[in-house]
């Protein structure tokens, strides 16, 4: 037992004294500092990003004007936050590199990649972690990087995840909104609620809540979420007459808010559910 030990040791020992001389071996890892950038290209020189799984649907975002959104799967405002943090991966350094050699592109998992991102029209695909250092092999071109593996958790966390987590774009105009047993309105200049008794001020704060309503998680709708007897909708009318429907999932332990025709769902903590269902007193929205 004690020289099965040993040897383990010793084993240890001379694979983390090999990764030290690949670590210093010309074109290989050494300083991050000194290693070429991955790609010259910059955050703000991107435009259009593709990001591809084999085994779900492509997303793809588009930046106009400043603004960043999403047009698959679908067309909505994206979270500039999360797109900014998947365009990190554009300060990433190549801390090793070697010509693609197709028949061993497998051993590095990029015979069938497991994401395969394009930003403009440059094509980056991610294959296996290395065995011992916390480097991803990347394909780039006719090259093959090994770079830090900062992006995988942005790669693979859901296309819902890069969806904008406010209610409603910033650009909607609301109109009118209707939940259960209430409706409030903009008409003439004048703010007007179904209930009748409340002061405007009070229903100004209501439509700022919506207006300015930010989610705690955005995600795909699942089996969870199909309850039967959810039949409560929140229909919020914007000026030009465009309609976007809520269906409220449940309002505790937290308030679910679904979009049937995305197949998303807003999830809020319990409290929300007081100030976007209902007229609460005017005290400024507090959500924002």
């Amino acid at each position: 037992m004690k020289h099965r030990t040993a040897l383990n040791a010793l084993l240890a020992l001379a694979a983390a004294t090999l990764l030290w001389l690949a670590l210093k071996q010309p074109g290989g890892p050494g300083s991050a500092d000194e290693q070429p950038l991955l790609t010259t290209l910059t955050k703000d020189a991107v435009s259009r990003i593709e990001l591809r799984h084999p085994r779900s649907a492509t997303m793809v975002l588009e930046r106009s004007n400043a603004r960043w959104r999403m047009t698959q799967p679908y067309a909505m405002r994206a979270d500039a936050d999360r797109v900014n943090m998947l365009l990190d991966f554009l300060g990433a350094r190549s801390l090793a590199r070697f010509p693609v050699i197709e028949g061993e592109l497998a051993k590095y998992g990029l015979a069938e990649p497991n994401s395969i991102l394009i930003l403009n029209d440059q094509r980056f695909e991610f294959g296996i972690q290395h065995p011992l250092a916390p480097n991803r092999y990347v394909r780039s071109g006719d090259t093959v990087h090994l770079v830090t593996d900062i992006i995988n958790q942005h790669l693979n966390s859901g296309e819902e995840s890069y969806v904008d987590p406010h209610l409603l774009d910033e650009d909607f105009a609301i109109a009118s909104i209707t939940v259960p047993g209430l409706t409030v309105e903009q008409r003439d200049g004048r703010l007007t609620a179904s209930t009748g008794s409340e002061s405007a001020d009070t229903v100004a704060d209501f439509i700022e809540e919506w207006r300015h309503a930010r989610a705690t998680e955005v995600r795909a709708r699942g089996e969870d979420d199909r309850n039967p007897e959810a039949t409560q909708t929140a229909r919020i009318v914007s000026g030009d007459g465009s309609v976007i429907e809520f269906g409220i999932l449940a309002r505790e332990p937290t308030l679910r808010l679904a979009r049937p025709d995305l197949g998303i769902v807003y999830e809020f903590p319990a409290e929300t559910a007081t100030r976007l269902l209902s007229l609460a007193p005017a005290t400024g929205a507090a959500q924002r």
